[in-house]
């Protein structure tokens, strides 16, 4: 025989159970809109002839020079300003064609991969081609520093600090001007 106080649990238990039998979950709490997840759903008409597709563009990316060489493992890529954003709003000097972005002067607040993604580079491409100025693996940013942005220009532009370095050059590099 059950001894009486787990027997009272028994039936505390029991009585619970058949009391939350009808029982459902309560409802969930309305979301807002800021943890609501925008999902890419469509739906589509199997008897459209031409159901509308919604493309998403690819985010900008430098275009590679072809035959233009390479820089270390990389090639050439030609930099295209995308435009000022939060940290990377430094000023912009053209290349030798006066046209295409050679150098960038960086601003306070700027952040080494938000520059390159400004010029449509990787951080890895826009290290490689300023690491004669700034070492193989970078280094802090200091506003009015010169980063290069420019393949044939590896061995001439970029500052750190004011001060021009000397540091070795990836292989191969394209030709300099």
């Amino acid at each position: 025989m059950l001894r009486p106080h787990i027997r009272a649990s028994a039936v505390a238990l029991l009585a619970s159970a058949l009391v939350l039998a009808g029982c459902t979950a309560p409802p969930s709490p309305p979301t807002s809109a800021a943890t609501d997840v925008a999902t890419d759903t469509a739906t589509v008409d199997p008897t459209d002839p031409e159901p509308a597709v919604r493309e998403v563009p690819d985010p900008p990316v430098a275009p590679v020079g072809g035959g233009l060489g390479a820089v270390g493992e990389f090639p050439v890529r030609m930099a295209k300003d995308i435009g000022p954003r939060p940290h990377a709003t430094g000023d912009v000097v053209t290349g030798a064609d006066g046209t295409t972005p050679g150098a960038y002067i960086v601003a306070a607040d700027d952040v080494f991969d938000t520059i390159a993604s400004r010029f449509g580079f990787d951080i890895y491409y826009l290290t490689a081609i300023n690491q004669v100025r700034r070492g193989p693996f970078g280094a802090a940013l200091y506003a009015g520093d010169t980063i290069n942005l420019d393949a044939h220009t590896i061995l001439s532009v970029g500052t750190i600090n004011g001060e021009v370095n000397d540091f070795d050059a990836p292989d191969p590099i394209p030709a300099q001007r």
